[in-house]
């Protein structure tokens, strides 16, 4: 590599200037917005229950439909990929790589929570928990044994450094065994924690990748060995008792029921009868999608971490024929994105087009996918198509039109490596490594074909297009600048050499900005395509792999320390302003909006909004309240409030309560009042939203108490007095503070019929005299109210004749007996008419919407009321019958 040719003085005054700006920076926050993907190492299963690893989540899948497996949750971003996962209780304790033992309480499935941390000093692939103590394999620093008796604080209780590299370890009584790679399976004592010792070993032929027991044997996944079954009944002299080469590489391993399930890398899931233990024998077989990794087994079926494919689940009801029923995709290793309206396009390795929904950047989620015929490094989208660079298969076309199920429609195998592309106009220009830049007509996406070409100097990592130029970054050369303005002839005019190894490009405005791995950014003036020059660089703390503009700054994805932001305004003299450390390895970003896309490597897709950081939320003082009034907050806590902030509580189906009186007394500290008169009772989620919109929410973080009885308002019976069995109206009129939710009078529901009131029968009492009824009001809180204060009386029944309703008896005992009267009807409205028994003495009747017509014969029943004027038998609807009708 050529040093740049700058002289010395030059050099002083960058630096000088550099170091006199660096007081005026403007930082810009950067902050994750949300994250999905990451291959896919580890499962364990519990109950209907699969955990994995999603690079650096734990997910939680519920398989109580093995065909359609569903996140129930995941939790937060973790230091680096999950390696090994074992679950007790309410706890999933997670082996992750660099970062140790990490502890998930997945006591509530959709919100896993990391509650503590024990790193290790080397590299945690696997963990096996027993009692109060989980066992990690840490790889070069062989078995750590922590004290989880407390999940929130673990500690390192003892240390047995193995002499080959931890891969795995389970656990049984006071013995712990390691798959120790090129040492074969170590048993370790570990009966005293804090002092474990070496008690025995046997070397397998290959490399001991994984470790399950079962009675006497310990089954070892032993790499291009296959299963090896060791005799585990002296731990002290462990022998070999049978072993079965699989066709693939062994590397996890579970036993159940007489089978031992071997993870066979690309060779899938493999089966092994291990009933005799001196002779197994492969019995079944099902080749999943990508690299098994690992599997855990729990009934009829087996779930296999398939590194670039997810979660497999696997029907291994007939053994000789395993089938796979289901899985959940999560993405394999992302290594660039393009993004298009609401869709960002992830270049996914192993797994090809990734199609990702953004729209909502919190929570990104997969639409769709198409697994390329080779390694998607690169991608451009274009209209409705995605132009992949598709490592060994060149440049593959795939229609988006429908980003749930992209299809492939065309390709072209270029003769180099595919690394990277730009698409303008009818021509797609590959950065093909070795073989240059490769020019493809895709006038015809179906049929694209080679228009031309030009073999840089060195090797093509990426391109981008701008009016008759193609740029390609060429590694140990740096800029590469090719007049494709006939494309058939592309021709070299410029180059420039840097001092890294040029591998991301971007170009607008007169520069070029190059990814330049080791050496940071490099600013090149292209205003003269013939005779590019640098005119600045900024060393980023990685490597910088790829660039992408956000107005005016340059976001870099910067591998191991995440993506960078450069200030660029000012291009002679560019600083750094902003960074976010990804758990996995930069390699590509996009921009949309304000918000970054990142592929991550091993990290999946990630998304992170660049300017100000949104509030967080963290509690409420207090957290409930009664909904009779006001409550007032004495300490909203979080991070990130701002002068201006608003103030709510929220609630699905329910009007939101506005904060009143919100003082921002700090960054950390708001002070609210609400106020709660008559709102539904439970749980209610607080949002706090800061002036530029950027708001942080607490789910279910207050909770509206009442304890306000309804208030029965009135109670009313119709009729007073009946007959045993007749029905009796009850009409309600009841309130509350929130709003009443039942009332039962004597048992019996009433129904809501408007407002306030409450309606409804009951069956009079079969015994003669007076009944009480009970009226009991309810709110949402189970407060209640009772009335016991009205009666109706159940009374005899007399039949009399007009002449004898009219004496002074019947008056004398008219509350004490129910009377029928019957005649010959005189119609006076709706609700009245008279009756005419031919004794001389007609009678009114009043019976509301009684039906009757005059000369109709009918009888009636009810209380005789001599009360009114005239005298009146009143009476029900339903109390009075027609007998005959009137004649012709």
């Amino acid at each position: 590599m050529r040093a740049p040719n700058v002289r010395t003085p030059g050099i002083l005054v960058i630096v000088l200037v550099c170091l006199l700006s660096a007081t005026a920076r403007a930082d810009v926050p950067v902050t994750l917005a949300g994250q999905w993907g990451g291959p896919c190492w580890a499962t364990a299963v519990s109950g209907n229950r699969v955990y994995m690893g999603m690079g650096p989540r734990l997910v939680v899948v519920d398989v109580s439909s093995p065909s359609t497996p569903t996140v129930l949750g995941m939790s937060q971003l973790l230091p680096d990929a999950i390696w090994g996962i074992a679950v007790s209780g309410n706890y999933a304790y997670v082996a992750v790589y660099s970062a140790g033992l990490q502890v998930i309480d997945v006591s509530n499935p959709a919100y896993p929570t990391r509650v503590g941390q024990c790193d290790t000093s080397g590299y945690a692939r696997g963990v096996a928990v027993s009692g109060n103590y989980a066992c990690v394999a840490d790889d070069f620093a062989g078995l750590r044994v922590i004290d989880v008796s407390n999940p929130t604080f673990p500690t390192l209780s003892g240390v047995y450094d193995t002499t080959g590299a931890a891969f795995s370890v389970a656990v049984s009584g006071n013995y712990a065994y390691v798959a120790d790679d090129y040492m074969g399976l170590q048993v370790i004592d570990i009966s005293n924690p804090a002092s474990p010792t070496r008690t025995g070993g046997y070397d397998t032929t290959g490399y001991a990748h994984g470790v399950a027991l079962s009675g006497n044997y310990a089954y070892v996944a032993d790499d291009y060995s296959g299963l090896q079954i060791i005799n585990i009944s002296n731990p002290a002299s462990p022998t070999l008792t049978g072993n079965c080469d699989t066709s693939g590489i062994a590397g996890g391993i579970a036993v159940s029921g007489g089978y031992a399930y071997i993870a066979d890398y690309s060779e899938g899931l493999q089966i092994i009868n291990v009933s005799i233990p001196a002779f197994p024998t492969l019995t079944g077989r099902c080749d999943t999608d990508g690299y098994a990794q690992g599997v855990a087994v729990s009934g009829n079926y087996a779930y296999v971490a398939d590194y670039s494919e997810g979660l497999q689940v696997i029907d291994a009801s007939n053994h000789a024929y395993p089938v796979r029923v289901g899985g959940l995709d999560t993405s394999g290793y992302a290594l660039a994105v393009a993004v298009s309206g609401t869709h960002a396009y992830v270049a996914d390795y192993y797994s090809g087009l990734q199609v990702m929904d953004v729209s909502n950047p919190a929570s990104p989620a997969p639409v769709g996918g198409y697994d390329t015929s080779g390694w998607a490094y690169g991608v451009a989208v274009s209209g409705n198509y995605a132009y992949v660079a598709d490592y060994t298969s060149g440049l593959q076309i795939i229609d988006v039109s429908n980003p749930a199920s992209p299809t492939r429609v065309g390709g072209y195998d270029t003769t180099g490596y595919s690394l990277g592309v730009a698409v303008s106009g009818n021509y797609a220009y590959v950065a093909d490594y070795a073989s240059g830049l490769q020019i493809i007509n895709i006038t015809n996406p179906a049929a694209p074909t080679l228009a031309g070409g030009y073999r840089t100097v060195a090797y093509a990592y990426a391109v981008a297009v701008s009016g008759n130029y193609a740029y390609v970054a060429v590694g140990d050369s740096g800029l590469q600048v090719i007049d494709v303005s006939n494309p058939a002839l592309p021709v070299r005019v410029g180059v420039r050499d840097t001092s890294g190894v040029a591998c991301g490009i971007v170009v607008s405005g007169g520069y070029a900005y190059i990814a330049d791995y080791t050496s940071g950014v490099q600013i090149i003036n292209i205003s003269n395509p013939a005779s590019p020059s640098i005119v600045g660089t900024c060393d980023t703390s990685g490597r910088a792999r790829s660039v992408a503009l956000w107005g005016h700054y340059l976001c870099v994805a910067d591998y191991s320390f995440g993506m960078q932001i450069i200030d660029i305004s000012n291009p002679v003299l560019p600083v750094q302003v902003g960074t976010y450390d990804t758990s996995g390895y930069a390699r590509g970003v996009a921009v949309f909006g304000d918000y970054a896309c990142v592929a991550d490597d091993y990290g999946g897709l990630v998304a992170l909004r660049m300017g100000d950081a949104p509030p967080t939320v963290t509690a409420i003082t207090p957290n409930t309240g009664a909904n009779t009034g006001n409550v007032s907050i004495t300490d909203l806590a979080g991070g990130g409030f701002q002068t201006g902030a608003a103030v709510k509580l929220t609630k699905t189906g329910q009007d939101d309560v506005v904060g009143a009186d919100v003082t921002v007394v700090s960054l950390i500290k708001i002070t609210c009042s609400f106020n709660l008169t008559g709102k539904a009772v439970g749980q209610w989620n607080v949002i706090v939203t800061n002036p530029g919109g950027l708001y942080a929410e607490l789910v279910n973080g207050f909770t509206v108490t009442d304890d306000q009885a309804p208030v029965i308002n009135s109670v009313t019976l119709d009729p007073t007095m009946c007959a045993a069995g007749d029905q009796v109206l009850v009409t309600v009129d009841a309130t509350d503070n929130a709003a009443v939710t039942s009332v039962t009078a004597n048992g019996i529901s009433l129904t809501n019929s408007a407002g306030s009131t409450w309606t409804g029968d009951i069956v009079a009492d079969s015994a003669l005299g007076l009944h009480s009824v009970t009226v009991i009001a309810r709110d949402a809180a189970d407060n209640s109210t009772t009335d016991g204060t009205h009666t109706y009386k159940t009374a005899p029944i007399v039949v009399t004749s007009n002449a004898g309703l009219s004496g002074a008896p019947a008056g004398a005992m008219a509350d004490d007996y129910l009377y029928i009267a019957c005649g010959r009807v005189s119609r006076i409205d709706s609700d009245t008419f008279d009756l005419d028994d031919g004794s001389g003495s007609p009678i009114r009747v009043s019976a509301s919407g009684h039906g009757l017509q005059t000369d109709d014969y009918a009888g009636a029943r009810g209380i005789w009321r001599p009360d009114l004027s005239p005298d009146t038998l009143s009476c029900l609807a339903i109390h009075v019958t027609l007998l005959q009708p009137a004649g012709p």
